[in-house]
């Protein structure tokens, strides 16, 4: 039996949504999008599809950023004790758009009454945002504010390394007659000095390493071994200061964790209904009425995977008086893309998303049942003809009143 996402390219019309989003979380909702059959359940989708369309046509995006999943962050902390810079951070951004979301939704509230219940869901978490900010820069870089250790940790790594820009600025000038460069560089965390390989018994000190061209030795002065390891040390010592700030900082998530994954949801939900609200303004979709009758009333409905200055738009109407309407015509004569195009509409209506009509009154269908194109098996030795009647066979034993067959 064909599968209806399939034949109907529905991976398509996801890719063309999923620019739109911003949330990790909103994508994986649209990965696991279907139709729904529930009356009660598309009626809420529709409602909020309406209201979603109506706050961006008259006052634009909704103010999302950039969103992990945040139960998996929570999982992960759970798992390591330990969140990097960039996952807290990640979390501190969450708080923003909550409250960013939250300002701009509620000075329009009383015309979006759904949207708003959904930001009244959101917690306080503004003590959290400051604690995260005073601790993280947007470069997540962990500031020096974020402990008095971590302060006087980097100000005796400064002090140190500007001794030793003194010192190996002396010695190189009392050693330049045998440097290839007046330059010291770095090896292996040490500063050292690049001496010409055949003067390298005339700089006392340790070898790091040797040019490719065997022309230059890199050596470390013994003047200035011990100033260096201090400056490796004090900076393992600073490493290790920033994984306690980080587990400290993990450690005040986890106690806020159910409060951090409601307003992550929360901005999930809107963003994939902000998506869904984008692209079916740029179909120029219109939000199906519901009927609980079986009705099918599409005008002007055009199929959205083909080019809109193409694409011919076609009228259809089906109810429970008229329940069956054959589309004849020739080859290349578009009976194909009608079919798809009323299927197309009916899935995408029972999965939230407006219809590609100027108006649309659709019921709730419990299946789509679909044989279209030519199912000829070779290696079953059925003809054209004979994969249809199979075809039809099984969709015969499945089919019931309030299913739509194609």
């Amino acid at each position: 039996m064909q599968n209806i996402y399939q034949t109907f390219e529905f991976e398509r019309i996801k890719e063309q949504i999923y620019p739109y989003l911003k949330s990790e979380r909103g994508r994986l909702y649209l990965s696991e999008l279907e139709m729904t059959s529930s009356y009660e359940e598309l009626f809420n989708l529709l409602e909020d599809l309406k209201e979603g369309m109506t706050l961006i046509r008259k006052y634009g995006d909704l103010p999302l950023s950039p969103s992990y999943d945040a139960l998996r962050l929570i999982d992960e902390a759970k798992k390591t004790s330990i969140l990097t810079a960039q996952d807290i951070y990640m979390i501190g951004e969450d708080i923003k758009t909550s409250i960013a979301l939250y300002t701009f939704i509620q000075k329009v509230a009383l015309l979006f009454p759904r949207i708003k219940e959904k930001i009244n869901g959101f917690k306080d978490l503004s003590s959290l945002k400051k604690e995260i900010d005073r601790v993280i820069s947007p470069s997540l870089f962990i500031k020096d504010e974020a402990s008095n250790e971590l302060a006087a940790i980097r100000h005796d790594i400064k002090k140190a390394e500007n001794l030793l820009e003194k010192k190996i600025t002396t010695i190189s000038l009392s050693y330049s007659s045998y440097l290839n460069d007046e330059n010291a560089t770095l090896r292996d965390g040490h500063l050292v000095l690049p001496v010409k390989t055949a003067f390298k018994n005339k700089v006392p000190g340790i070898v790091y390493d040797v040019s490719d061209s065997g022309n230059t030795t890199f050596i470390e002065p013994l003047e200035i071994v011990q100033l260096n390891n201090e400056i490796t040390s004090l900076k393992i010592q600073e490493q290790e200061e920033i994984r306690r700030i980080l587990k400290a900082m993990t450690s005040l998530i986890l106690l806020q964790e159910e409060e951090i994954v409601n307003n992550n949801n929360i901005i999930a939900e809107l963003d994939f209904l902000s998506a869904k609200a984008k692209y079916s303004l740029d179909i120029d979709g219109d939000v199906a009425t519901l009927n609980k009758k079986s009705i099918v009333n599409l005008k002007r409905a055009r199929h959205p995977l083909i080019d809109q200055r193409k694409v011919v738009s076609n009228s259809y109407h089906l109810d429970e008086d008229k329940r069956i309407v054959i589309i004849s015509g020739p080859n290349a004569g578009g009976k194909t893309v009608s079919l798809k195009t009323v299927g197309l509409c009916v899935l995408l209506n029972q999965c939230g998303i407006a219809v590609p009509a100027i108006e649309a009154e659709l019921g709730v269908f419990k299946n789509i049942y679909i044989d279209i194109g030519d199912n000829q098996s070779l290696s079953d030795n059925l003809s054209t003809f004979s994969a249809h009647m199979y075809q039809i066979g099984e969709i015969i034993q499945k089919v019931g009143g309030r299913d739509l067959l194609l």
